[in-house]
């Protein structure tokens, strides 16, 4: 059997490095806007009123319409861009369903429902969606949608803006 040699090993020493202290700048991260204080200048009466919201509609959305839009273009066929219109006036129409059902009483929701879908499609065509207010007798109805714009920051630097919209139809009584 094969015995390895004792081999002795220089000890090295190896300089301690100082590493410099790195300053982290300071500063607010995350993403902020100003939808929260729009939302609440549409709530204020007197009355007040009660709201229900959609779902935002952002510039992601917007850039998908475009993209529809260059396609219906470039194919001379109206379909992409015409699907992107109806997808986004159902997922709107659906999310103001829902929250109208948290909000608004039973005896009033069939009537925001169809004061929501033809203020929206008023809306969606270039007129004004106040227009399909109806007579409702002590119940006073509005709809439209808040602008509001974002800027996502980090270390308290500002990296990109944002922007929304967010519908809604309300009710109050009078």
């Amino acid at each position: 059997m094969f015995k390895m040699p004792k081999i002795k090993v220089p000890e090295v020493k190896v300089p301690e490095v100082k590493m410099p202290e790195i300053k982290v700048p300071e500063g607010f991260t995350g993403y902020r806007s100003n939808k929260d204080e729009r939302k609440a200048q549409v709530e204020v009466g007197p009355p007040p009123w009660t709201l229900a919201w959609a779902d935002d509609i952002s510039e992601t959305d917007a850039l998908a319409g475009v993209v529809a839009a260059g396609v219906s273009i470039a194919t001379a066929n109206p379909g992409p861009f015409l699907v992107w219109i109806e997808e986004l006036l159902r997922s709107t129409i659906e999310t103001l369903k829902a929250s109208a059902a948290d909000k608004f009483p039973a005896e009033i929701q069939n009537d925001m429902k169809a004061f929501a879908a033809d203020a929206i499609r008023l809306a969606i065509s270039g007129k004004n969606p106040s227009e399909a207010a109806k007579a409702y007798d002590t119940i006073d109805f509005k709809a439209g949608a808040i602008k509001y714009e974002g800027e996502n920051v980090a270390l308290g630097q500002v990296i990109s803006r944002t922007w929304g919209m967010k519908p809604y139809v309300g009710f109050r009584l009078r």
